[in-house]
């Protein structure tokens, strides 16, 4: 879904603008706190447009009756679960979908 690569990709470069973020320690300069910051916001604008696209496509699978294919599905929650960063969102996902494996 081309709206969803667009969030994803948006949300690759702000997470590397986090990683970016010097990590010598110390006290960060006000400029770097005002970068962290806007890093951050950025990530949670990503993640609330992910989720609201993600409802909103789960939704209109549900309206025209398409069927997901299980032994896919099953293996993407796999996938999901073997990265403990995504194991929030696999949650989600299984509530959004009516996943039972």
């Amino acid at each position: 879904m081309p709206v969803l690569d667009r969030i994803a990709e948006r949300e690759y470069f702000d997470a590397a603008a986090l990683h970016a973020v010097r990590t010598s320690g110390g006290p960060l300069s006000e400029a770097e706190q005002l970068k962290l910051l806007e890093v951050v916001e950025g990530l949670r604008r990503d993640n609330l447009d992910i989720v609201r696209e993600a409802v909103q496509a789960a939704q209109g699978l549900k309206e025209q009756a398409v069927a997901l294919d299980r032994t896919r599905m099953r293996q993407m929650m796999d996938e999901m679960k073997r990265r403990a960063a995504f194991e929030p969102c696999a949650g989600k996902l299984k509530t959004l979908i009516g996943y039972e494996p």
